[in-house]
């Protein structure tokens, strides 16, 4: 019995012998055909690397060196460029801004004469006021020449002026009356900012008169208020041969 397993095992191992023998070679050619496309990969490599160590040899280094060089100095020169460009364009503003100023400086010289003016009067005599009291001067008539806007003074026909620009303005008034005194005042905001008083003996015909240059903020008011001492608080404006005469100039800021 023995004998018969014995020999039933080594005809099964005879049997398989030829299977294992090719299932090796198998992994054998598999593994040959791996290791022909690895060393055919790295001949490619080599011969990649072998190209490129070629080209580099015909190259000068120097040449690129030095056109980096210039490539920096032109970026240098571009950049100073931009600066220079700046700086100019800053003198500019600033050459524009004391033009601005020199302009205004011009504008506001004396000697030139005022740009803005209100110049005109009153067509009445003011005596409407009782004799012994102060008449408002009015302004309900303009010379042709006025040429205040709303945007500097609004003008009301009872004489009363309300400042629409803040700065500087100029009131002068003259007039003539019959009587004892000529006396004139301005108020500013409804108090006496000057009172000129003209008197003389007896009656007479006298000159009346007030000027004063002063700082007005928006909205102030002011007016001229002429004293009546003989029934006529004062004589009317004209257009030409005029008795009296308001008027008022913007000086600046």
């Amino acid at each position: 019995m023995f004998r018969r397993i014995v020999a039933f095992a080594a005809v099964a191992c005879l049997a398989a012998a030829p299977a294992i023998h090719a299932q090796g070679k198998g992994a054998e050619k598999k593994e040959d055909k791996e290791e022909r496309g690895i060393k055919h990969r790295v001949d490619a490599l080599e011969d990649t690397v072998q190209t490129l160590q070629a080209a580099l040899e015909g190259v000068d280094l120097s040449g690129v060196a030095a056109l980096q060089a210039a490539v920096d100095a032109l970026q240098a020169a571009v950049a100073a460029l931009q600066t220079g460009l700046d700086d100019t364009q800053q003198s500019v503003v600033d050459l524009q801004a004391t033009v601005g100023d020199l302009q205004e400086a011009v504008d506001n010289i004396g000697g030139a004469g005022p740009k803005v003016i209100w110049s005109g009067g009153c067509t009445s005599t003011g005596s409407a006021v009782p004799v012994g009291q102060y008449a408002r001067y009015c302004a309900d008539a303009a010379d042709p020449f006025s040429n205040a806007s709303p945007s500097h003074l609004l003008v009301n026909a009872d004489g009363t002026f309300t400042v629409q620009t803040a700065g500087l303005y100029r009131i002068n008034f003259w007039g003539v009356t019959d009587g004892v005194t000529g006396s004139v005042k301005v108020e500013v905001n409804g108090s006496q900012l000057q009172h000129g008083l003209h008197t003389g003996f007896f009656p007479a015909t006298r000159d009346q008169f007030a000027d004063v240059t002063w700082q007005f903020a928006v909205g102030d008011t002011f007016a001229v208020y002429v004293y009546n001492a003989s029934g006529a608080a004062y004589m009317p404006w004209a257009a030409a041969d005029a008795q009296s005469r308001l008027q008022v100039a913007y000086l600046g800021e």
